[in-house]
């Protein structure tokens, strides 16, 4: 089976809300792309239920690009 990389930076626009979704639902070519789009986006803000996995977009260089709104903080979140 193959699969399709979809094109992010195409989809994702500044201003908009996304849903990441935790445990298996991560999705990680979306977070991926997130990263390496940021010098491209400002005002997403990032909607989840648990921040448990590796939380790129928390890193104090995106502070002023993503407002994370999280309903349970884990370790990575918690130190920005």
């Amino acid at each position: 089976m193959t699969t399709t990389k979809l094109d992010w930076s195409k989809i994702l626009k500044s201003g908009q809300r996304i849903f990441i979704g935790s445990h298996a639902a991560v999705p990680t070519a979306l977070i991926d792309d997130l990263i390496e789009n940021a010098k491209n986006l400002h005002d997403i803000e990032i909607v989840q239920l648990m921040t448990l996995s590796d939380n790129k977009w928390a890193g104090p260089q995106y502070q002023q690009l993503f407002k994370v709104n999280t309903f349970f903080i884990g370790g990575d979140t918690v130190r920005t």
